[in-house]
């Protein structure tokens, strides 16, 4: 008998996907690696280990059965994400002679907005008491 639900298999072939898609740009990335500056090498590893942290929490939400909180898991770790890809930009214009384009950090809300709007204060407060909850019983 298969137990798993309907969203419990969406999340997981999604995440399958994400991970599929990733791969290529993680190869580009790591055949580069050598002509990088060390602020942006930290921003990289950053980046991954806050992918990390979002499917790890994807997971959590999954074995608990909290998929209504999904999304305001992706629209935190997106926020998160967002910064470090503008953090990123940021430094490859000031470090780079050959970039000479306008960057203003301010500017790139819709980098930041991608995975929706902020979620309601009901929800925050259910997401957080969740993750509470959650952190709690890894400390058991």
């Amino acid at each position: 008998m298969n137990t798993e639900s309907q969203d419990d298999v969406g999340l997981a072939e999604a995440i399958k996907e994400f991970d599929e898609s990733i791969a290529s740009y993680h190869q580009v990335i790591s055949d580069n690696m050598l002509y990088l500056s060390s602020s942006i090498i930290n921003h990289i590893y950053t980046f991954y280990r806050q992918i990390g942290e979002m499917k790890l929490g994807l997971k959590e939400m999954s074995e608990h059965k909290a998929y209504d909180m999904v999304p305001i898991s992706l629209y935190y770790s997106s926020q998160s994400l967002a910064d470090t890809v503008i953090g990123v930009q940021e430094i490859f214009v000031k470090e780079r002679s050959d970039l000479k384009i306008p960057f203003d950090r301010t500017q790139q809300l819709m980098m930041k907005n991608f995975c929706g709007s902020p979620p309601s204060d009901a929800l925050k407060k259910k997401y957080e008491l969740i993750k509470q909850s959650l952190a709690l019983s890894h400390q058991l």
